[in-house]
């Protein structure tokens, strides 16, 4: 049985929403905010983004992630138990792969 093409595109979107949000969440962390913390008021850029565009991005990417990863998830519930140890063994089919 041919895979689906949304099963590649979640796995995928998961994989690159996750990296969007490490990399954004590592900016903030390491950038100085502004209104009296620890950046006193002035606006910091990195690559040219202010922070709160940073946090914006960070916002989208995790919602976007969470959609992909649910949807993800759905796809591969059956292995994830059988991983889990959550269902029985996995069948065999009469060509002799998994189902």
């Amino acid at each position: 049985m041919a895979r689906s093409p949304l099963r590649r595109i979640s796995a995928l979107t998961t994989f690159f929403g996750f990296l969007a949000l490490a990399t954004s969440g590592a900016v903030m962390l390491l950038t100085p905010g502004g209104g009296g913390q620890r950046g006193f008021g002035r606006t910091v850029s990195f690559l040219g983004i202010t922070r709160h565009d940073w946090q914006e991005f960070h916002e989208i990417a995790g919602i976007v992630f969470l959609i992909a990863a649910l949807i993800h998830l759905t796809f591969n519930w059956r292995a994830l138990m059988r991983h889990l140890g959550l269902a029985g063994p996995a069948r065999l089919s009469s060509d002799g792969k998994s189902r």
